[in-house]
């Protein structure tokens, strides 16, 4: 069994990060603030929006995460996902013939949305 993988987008503070704890008790989740996690800091879990791993990776091995934005190569044609990626219902739907690239999310490229 694979474990679980998630990232949050801090709502005021506009940035994504990835969830190193969620702490349930006090309502509370620990965010990594650098690219290795050596910087951390405690949130209160209503100040974020917590977004799950879906599984999948795009074609350059990125991780896709609920809440992103991907562009889609399918049997020569391309089309843009302009919906926000759910998981599970995303991984049925178009992963077993089509290649995809991230192209942003929901939270920071809301423009694309309108596509």
């Amino acid at each position: 069994m694979n474990n679980l993988e998630f990232r949050a987008y801090h709502k005021s503070r506009n940035f994504l990060s990835e969830v190193l704890a969620i702490h349930f008790d006090t309502n509370q989740i620990t965010l990594a603030t650098s690219k290795n996690g050596a910087i951390q800091y405690l949130w209160d879990i209503n100040d974020v929006e917590i977004m799950q791993y879906t599984g999948l990776k795009d074609i350059n091995g990125t991780k896709i995460f609920a809440g992103d934005i991907i562009k889609c190569f399918t049997k020569g044609r391309q089309f843009i996902y302009t919906k926000e990626v759910k998981f599970p219902e995303f991984c049925c739907l178009i992963w077993d013939e089509t290649n995809c690239e991230i192209i942003g999310n929901k939270h920071q490229n809301k423009e694309l949305l309108n596509i």
